[in-house]
């Protein structure tokens, strides 16, 4: 018999084997714990992102708050151009009988966006790519007022709604 080897001795990592299982148990939790929190982050991240660009394109669109014709909207259209996501943006018309924007119709189907004659507020447009149930998706609704100049009496101005959605 060895020197040092007793009865019920199992060699140096078996008498260790009781105090590292808490050890390994505690790491695998820190770890896994660890990781929801980095999901989470960026998770929260990239809405925010998302937040911050359809402010950015908002803002761009908006301009100074008065859109004197089709023309001056299409160029405000044109100036923006986001990279990595797909937006749509149109005018609404505030009249009494205004009601809620389906925001799915609106992006795939134009609903609610006015119309002056031949022209269509919307913004691109031409959109290959669609909401889907999984999109992640920002909405913003700014006022703007709008230069209508095809009434009778040849001068108004309309309270509109700029709907812009971003999504990815």
């Amino acid at each position: 018999m060895q020197k040092g080897a007793g009865k019920g001795f199992i060699g140096p990592i078996g008498d260790d084997l009781p105090s590292l299982i808490p050890l390994i148990f505690s790491l695998v939790i820190f770890f896994a714990t660890f990781n929801q929190t980095l999901v989470i982050y960026r998770s929260t991240a990239s809405r925010f992102e998302l937040v911050l660009d359809a402010l950015r394109i908002s803002n761009a669109l908006r301009g100074d708050k008065y859109i004197n014709d089709f023309q001056e909207f299409k160029q405000l259209c044109n100036s923006v151009n986001p990279i990595g996501l797909f937006f749509k943006a149109g005018l609404v018309d505030l009249n009494e009988d205004y009601k809620p924007i389906d925001i799915y119709k609106f992006v795939n189907e134009n609903e609610g966006i006015y119309r002056s004659g031949d022209n269509l507020f919307v913004c691109p447009a031409e959109l290959d790519e669609r909401i889907t149930p999984n999109s992640l998706v920002m909405v913003n609704m700014l006022p703007v007022a709008y230069q209508d100049t095809e009434v009778a009496s040849g001068l108004a101005v309309r309270p509109m709604l700029l709907v812009v959605v971003v999504w990815r």
